[in-house]
């Protein structure tokens, strides 16, 4: 390979950046293997030699090595968190280059889609020749591709194809309005309202042509609820939207704690109190440390005596913060034939247990039914990463969603939706459906360095595509709450 000499610091500051992993640690691996370049670093943490050799102690190595992938290799495909990534690159360098005077993410990426084919932004330009000068100084840029009246496109050195659609200040509106749509939802639209002509520089009748600098005037002009961009891709949000009938979506500020944090106990980077200020830099008001449980051996999976000890020092922290509740937990490990792998007097002490079917693949078993079993052993308060698997894998096996869906409202278990960048899980779709039937959703960070709570940005985008309000989310929830509906506490476990 050799693409990347680490005097490319762009790239090795930009993996930095987006793994969300300290700085420090790169030069650890760096030091420690004697590394001429980022290919020699992709290659050490593919084959997890720094977990094997004791050089890390956590699964972090994994990390890096799938945001190499799909960061800086090239690829016809983006996931969504790294399209956000190099959006958010290019909007701040033109912000700072001050050729624009309006910009902003459109179309797939504002929508919020798990995945993409490009990188679109709007922008209000100075000058079409002082941005095309701007462009081809980005440390990213290498070819422009196509140029017409609406829409710059180039390439960079690292694949990805960017979309820059013009427009002037007095059709703004208009055209972050137009594009926001997916094509379908936009016919839909133009339909409903079929006395005017819905285009991306004006909307007209007869009569006048109308431009717009802000979309909001837009949806006061057509006497239509505000649509949330994370739901202009399906089909009946305009219905919805002509009865103002669209909910209130969850939100960032919404989200009280996190119930899916590994620490130094198991596979973590992070210790407790890292994680603590992490979670109070953030607004919650409480954390759950759920480290793995003793089957999983490549997580460091931890036993009875290891859990004691972390939950006397929950017990400790908790009396130091007094303000802030850290929950005692565990991911607990769903084995082949649906049993947990830890014992059924500790897990019932527990102040909220994880669920977690790792392994689908063992025994003879379907794996729908170890799930299931093991939610009906009223242990559980959450199904942890229902749809286990990254991108570029394949499935281990087809989840049955009516059947889980079934057993989880019918035991009180949430679901839940996973924040971590590059891990499969519902589909928009999936998490609809289940909202239809009843189900509660955990949005966790299933963090392994303190850092990786922040992602649960990630993990809000894909609750909103669902239709999901904050009534949706347990972690949403005030601490009363909680112990009212027995998420934690559950079976008389006891917090201190």
């Amino acid at each position: 390979m050799f693409l990347y000499k680490f005097e490319d610091y762009n790239a090795l500051f930009d993996l930095v950046d987006y793994t969300r992993v300290r700085a420090s640690l790169f030069f650890k691996l760096i030091r420690n293997y004697h590394l001429k370049n980022i290919d020699e670093l992709y290659t050490v943490c593919k084959k997890k030699l720094p977990k094997k050799e004791r050089i890390i102690t956590s699964n972090i190595d994994s990390h890096i090595s799938r945001a190499l992938d799909l960061l800086l290799y090239p690829k016809t495909e983006l996931i969504l968190p790294v399209a956000r990534f190099y959006g958010k690159r290019l909007k701040d360098y033109l912000k700072k280059q001050k050729v624009v005077n309006k910009i902003m993410f459109t179309k797939e990426l504002l929508r919020g889609s798990p995945v993409l084919n490009s990188i679109d932004l709007l922008v209000d330009t100075i000058s079409i020749d002082k941005l095309k000068i701007a462009l081809e100084k980005f440390y990213l840029f290498e070819k422009f591709e196509k140029e017409d009246k609406k829409c710059i496109i180039f390439r960079t050195k690292r694949g990805q194809l960017f979309n820059i659609y013009l427009t002037d200040k007095f059709s703004f509106g208009n055209s972050s309005f137009y594009l926001s749509f997916s094509e379908s939802v936009m016919e839909t639209l133009k339909k409903s309202f079929s006395n005017y002509d819905i285009s991306y520089d004006y909307i007209s009748n007869k009569e006048k042509n109308y431009k717009f600098e802000e979309e909001h005037e837009i949806f006061k002009f057509l006497h239509l609820q505000f649509i949330p961009y994370e739901l202009r891709w399906d089909d009946d949000v305009i219905k919805k939207a002509i009865k103002y009938e669209i909910p209130e979506l969850v939100n960032i500020s919404d989200i009280k704690g996190d119930f899916h944090i590994h620490t130094i106990f198991s596979d973590g980077e992070g210790y407790i109190e890292d994680v603590v200020q992490e979670g109070k830099s953030l607004g919650y008001n409480y954390i759950a440390i759920t480290e793995h449980s003793i089957n999983q051996k490549s997580g460091n999976g931890i036993n009875v005596s290891d859990w004691s000890m972390e939950r006397a020092l929950i017990n400790f922290l908790n009396k130091k913060y007094s303000d802030f509740n850290i929950f005692s937990g565990l991911e607990v490990d769903i084995l082949k034939d649906g049993s947990l792998d830890f014992p059924y007097e500790i897990l019932k002490k527990m102040d909220v247990v994880l669920l977690a079917l790792h392994h689908p693949e063992y025994g003879t078993l379907d794996p729908n039914d170890k799930i299931a079993y093991a939610i009906k052993s009223e242990i559980g308060s959450i199904l942890a990463h229902p749809k286990d698997r990254y991108w570029g894998r394949e499935p281990l096996f087809s989840l049955d969603l009516p059947y889980l869906f079934e057993n989880a409202k019918r035991h009180s278990v949430a679901l839940e939706i996973s924040s971590i960048p590059d891990r499969i899980g519902f589909t928009a779709s999936e998490i609809e459906e289940g909202k239809k039937a009843g189900i509660k959703f955990a949005i966790n960070s299933d963090a392994h360095a303190p850092e990786y709570l922040k992602n649960i940005d990630i993990g809000i985008v894909r609750a909103k595509r669902g239709w999901l309000t904050k009534n949706d989310i347990i972690n949403t929830y005030s601490f009363e709450r909680l112990i009212k509906e027995g998420i934690i506490m559950k079976n008389n476990r006891g917090h201190v």
